[in-house]
């Protein structure tokens, strides 16, 4: 049976939780990362606009990974 979940909103969720594990844990990369791409996962819902100003101040508030990390992967994903 079909989730009645919206599938980015699922994303959304899992990535957050992801991102709070992450962490928990001393990985600051993925949990940077991941709050990066829930935010991506809800920037297009107008409706949302409040959920974007806790998420960018999230992103904010975390220290981003070093940035010669960032360029490497990618780099090796294609994206560069």
């Amino acid at each position: 049976m079909p989730s009645s979940v919206p599938p980015s909103e699922a994303w959304y969720e899992a990535l957050l939780s992801i991102s709070r594990q992450a962490a928990d844990q001393g990985s600051f990369e993925v949990a940077y990362h991941t709050l990066a791409a829930a935010l991506s996962c809800v920037k297009d819902r107008p409706q949302e606009h409040a959920l974007l100003e806790e998420l960018q101040a999230l992103l904010e508030k975390q220290e981003r990974p070093d940035q010669r990390f960032d360029v490497q992967v990618e780099v090796g994903l294609g994206c560069l």
